[in-house]
Parts: C-alpha cells; sequence; structure tokens
C-alpha cells in the first residue's frame, strides 16, 4: 500500500464506493476519528491451481464486528472456480467470481472454494468495520507498526510478526483440577475463544500415567521405529518432545498469539510427580497459568464415588475407572480411605472418636447388616491436634507417603484426599508464584459462566470473548442423595481443612457450610 503507488491507485475507488476512509489508517489521529467506517485489514490471497479450502466458517475476534468484502484480481477461468457460500453446508450458493466482482459475504456462514484451473486465484480480501452498527472496542487496542517488507504469519483466527517467533511456547495453561469440580466444563468454555487451540487431548496425562519414563521407553521407540536404550540426557530429550507433542507446540512458534493447554485434574492431587517433571520438560514454567476449580468436597467425593461405580460409558472408559468400589456402598469407601489415611499414612492423627462402638476392623464395613448400628456421630476432629499438625514437617513426610502410594491405573482412589484443597494448594505454592493461579469454586462462579470467564481471560492476558455454549459438560444425575448421617460425618472431616483453604485463599466458600 505504502511502496506501491499504483496499487493503492487501483484500489482506491474499490474502497471509495465501500465508504472506507483510508486517511483514517494512515495518520497518527486514529483514535479521534469519526469515520463512519474503518478498515480493519486489506491483503491479496493467492490459491494454488488444484486447491480446494474446504467448508468451513470463520472464526476470530473481529468476524463477529466485521464486513467481508472479495475482489477477484486474476482470475483466468473464472468458470472453473468454485466459491459457495450459505448459512448451512446443504444451503451454500455459488457466487460469480469475474474479475473485477466486488462482493461482500458473511464469513461466519459456511463458506468453500476449489481452484479448478491451471493458473493462480488472485482476490483482494478486506474487511471493515461500520461504528453505526455497534459498539466497537478497536480504537482502544495497542497499534504495532510494521517495517516496511515485514512478513506476517496469518491464520483464521490470529496474525503475527515473523519477528515475535517462538516467543510464547507451549503450553501456556493448566487445569490443574479439582476432578468432578467443573474441570471439563471450564476447558470447553475456555477453547471456544478464537486464539485457544484445543491440545490433542483435553486431559494428556503426559506428567502423570501417560509420562516417559525409563520403564515404557522401549513401547514408545517402538511406534517411533527405535529400539536402543537410551542414555539420560537422550531419554530426557525424548520425555520433553513427547509432552510438547500434545501442545503443538513446533507448529505454534509460528503464531504466538494462539495459546493452547489441557485440563487433567489428577495433577491437583499428585504434586510429588508432576510438579518436578513440569519444571523439567517446561523451562518455561515460571510463565504457566495455572486454573483450579473447587467444589464442596462433600459433594465432589459422593460425584467421583457415582462416576467410578457407573457401568455406564465405552469399555476404555470403564477401564479408567477402575472397579475396586463397584461393590462397596458410599459409606464404605468413606470409612474405608478414613481408616487408611489415619493408620495407614498418618495423614489425619486428628480424627478422633469419643467412643467404641463402632470400630473400622474387618469388614466394617456394612454395620447394619452385622447387627451393629454406625455412630457417626461420635467422630470429631481434635483441632489443637489439627493446629499443631497442620505444616508440620510430619504432614508433609506423611502426604509425601500418601502420593507415593497413588495408583496409576484407576480411578478409584482417594475420594477423600482430592478435598483436601488446602493440603494440595500449600505444595503447589511453595513452587510457583501464586499470580500464576486463578481459582475458581464451582458453586460461586461456574453459574455465572460471563464473568468466569472474564476472570479467565485476564488471567491469561486476552482480549475478552462471549462464548456462546455455556451448558455443563461431563455432568450426571444422581439416583439417590447421600444418606444425611454420612453428610454430617464429611462436614466435620472437611469443616478445618476448609476454614484453612478460605484463610489460603483470603475468601469464603459459604455454600459449602450448607
Amino acid at each position: 500500500w505504502h511502496s506501491r503507488p499504483d496499487i493503492r491507485k487501483v484500489i482506491e475507488p474499490v474502497l471509495e464506493v465501500l465508504g472506507i476512509d483510508m486517511n483514517v489508517c494512515d495518520s497518527g489521529d486514529e483514535r479521534k476519528s469519526h469515520s463512519k467506517k474503518q478498515l480493519v485489514r486489506l491483503l491479496l490471497a493467492s490459491l494454488p491451481p488444484g486447491v480446494t479450502i474446504p467448508i468451513h466458517h470463520d472464526t476470530g475476534e473481529w468476524v463477529r464486528q466485521t464486513h467481508r468484502v472479495h475482489v477477484p484480481i486474476l482470475v483466468s477461468q473464472p468458470e472453473r472456480i468454485m466459491f459457495r457460500c450459505g448459512p448451512t453446508s446443504s444451503q451454500m450458493q455459488r457466487i460469480d467470481c469475474q474479475e473485477g466482482h466486488v462482493f461482500e459475504m458473511n464469513n461466519q456462514a459456511k463458506h468453500a472454494v476449489s481452484n479448478c484451473s491451471d493458473d493462480y486465484r488472485v482476490h483482494l480480501i478486506l474487511d471493515y468495520i461500520n461504528t453505526e452498527e455497534g459498539v466497537h472496542d478497536f480504537n482502544n487496542r495497542e497499534y504495532i507498526s510494521l517495517q516496511p517488507g515485514e512478513r506476517l504469519l496469518q491464520t483464521r483466527r490470529s496474525i503475527d510478526r515473523c519477528v515475535d517467533w517462538n516467543t510464547r511456547p507451549s503450553p501456556t495453561f493448566f487445569i490443574l483440577g479439582a476432578q468432578k469440580a467443573g474441570t471439563t466444563s471450564l476447558y470447553e468454555y475456555m477453547v471456544q475463544h478464537p486464539l485457544i487451540v484445543r491440545a490433542k487431548r483435553r486431559e494428556t496425562h503426559c506428567l502423570d500415567w501417560r509420562w516417559l519414563s525409563a520403564s515404557n521407553i522401549k513401547k514408545y521407540n517402538s511406534t517411533k521405529k527405535q529400539s536402543k536404550t537410551l542414555p539420560e540426557d537422550a531419554l530426557f530429550k525424548q520425555q520433553r518432545q513427547h509432552c510438547l507433542e500434545f501442545y503443538y507446540a513446533k507448529e505454534l512458534q509460528d503464531y504466538p498469539s494462539c495459546l493452547t493447554g489441557d485440563s487433567t485434574p489428577s495433577y491437583l492431587l499428585d504434586t510429588i510427580r508432576v510438579i518436578p517433571r513440569l519444571k523439567r520438560v517446561f523451562p518455561h514454567f515460571s510463565d504457566i497459568k495455572f486454573f483450579v476449580m473447587l467444589r464442596d468436597p462433600v459433594a465432589r467425593a459422593f460425584s467421583h464415588y457415582q462416576m467410578v461405580t457407573s457401568t455406564k460409558g465405552t469399555a476404555a472408559q470403564l477401564k479408567t475407572r477402575g472397579n475396586e468400589w463397584r461393590h462397596l456402598k458410599f459409606e464404605q469407601v468413606v470409612l474405608k480411605e478414613l481408616q487408611e489415611l489415619q493408620q495407614r499414612f498418618g495423614l489425619i492423627p486428628y480424627w478422633k472418636k469419643k467412643s467404641k462402638i463402632v470400630d473400622y476392623e474387618g469388614d466394617l464395613i456394612d454395620e447394619k447388616t452385622s447387627g451393629g448400628t454406625a455412630n457417626y456421630d461420635d467422630y470429631y476432629v481434635d483441632e489443637a491436634v489439627f493446629d499443631s499438625f497442620r505444616g508440620s514437617p510430619e504432614e508433609q513426610t506423611s502426604w509425601i507417603r500418601f502420593q507415593k502410594e497413588i495408583p496409576l491405573s484407576t480411578g478409584s482412589h482417594s475420594l477423600l484426599a482430592r478435598g483436601l484443597y488446602d493440603l494440595q494448594l500449600r505444595s503447589w505454592f511453595r513452587h510457583f508464584e501464586r499470580d500464576q493461579f486463578l481459582i475458581c469454586s464451582l458453586e460461586d462462579e461456574m453459574n455465572f459462566p460471563g464473568p468466569l470467564m472474564e476472570k479467565v481471560w485476564g488471567h491469561l492476558n486476552l482480549p475478552p470473548y462471549p462464548i456462546e455454549d455455556t451448558t455443563p459438560k461431563n455432568s450426571r444425575e444422581y439416583s439417590s442423595p447421600i444418606e444425611p448421617d454420612i453428610r454430617s460425618l464429611l462436614k466435620r472431616f472437611y469443616a478445618p481443612h476448609n476454614d484453612k483453604l478460605e484463610d489460603l485463599l483470603n475468601r469464603e466458600f459459604p455454600l459449602w457450610k450448607i
């Protein structure tokens, strides 16, 4: 535009007909302009012979606010150009692509083009906004002055400068957990933003059970047609490459305005494995953003139990869930884990019993069938012991002992431990800055997706974007509620942990107290 006056002279009449004032773009006073129409972008697009752009619709922040205009410039065989557009794939109509035919199209609708000719097809494509049609905030954005001849890289969703190559390493974010706290919904909401690219898997698990350890390197190498045992430095390179593949790390080097990440809710719990590996394979870990979704730990535990004991799902899902709890009642699993946390791992020495009417011994478990009566009111938290134990070396030792026993082959574990949010978050806060975390509550934020996503976009330093699909994901209905006595037991167990969590995060969770 600036270096070719002859091109400028040819394009100006088209802009004049459209009512676009190019002086708005050329002057330094664009923010003060009262022009009704402003140019967003102007480019020449070349489509090689024999190439088809399949049916799609455009996304991007500007798409909802701009008009898209095409001007065929070089079309040697217009009858062999199949350009179609329409509200749906079945309603698309062919558009005449004769040279000089100026047409506007709705690029939010479905469209596709095939160049069946023998020559390159070149279109002038421009996007402009009409400020009378709504509220636009383009004038409030940062303006970047490009150098003459500077190269740009464009996708349907982004425009990046080549000089910014690889300035945003992948991944950009992790949703760490908690399991059954709305992490799937949050991820599906996030990937609706045009600048967020979905990872190859929503739950990559590349830092826990898909971790490329020395024991499974042989299996991985067989898929890469390698067989030799690798030294430590070469193993690390493969571990890093294995993880990066989930996040399109190589492909996104050219497009630093695009972000990607995953939602693996087991990471929040498994800190002794995940944190060292994360720091090892992602050297930009200090720039990574973390999201943590929390939920009333009692409701979370019940939802967890309902999920892993459900017989509905694919064979792969059923295998991942495990079958350890499938023939146990919810209260049986609760009592068994309380016993293990206290006696096996020493993680809850403050969990006391007033009497010995009912013990954890033997099968326990169904007191009603064994002729006994469970008196759950006898159990309580000794707050003095709790306060002295929290943050102590003994707590850390017990916590590490517990984490070392976390199984990677089943989801039927840690029903109660996953709800000890204060303990888990303290582990993460020891290794990463607090401003890297956005902590959200299922009960408070997920019922209001709009304000929630404003926080999310701000945490990622992304422009605002209104999501369309706000339906809950991966939710389920329960056939029966939690028994009142076991619910009361769990409320007492979690109460001091939740109080410390509120102190840690400097916020309250009032709905958890109901």
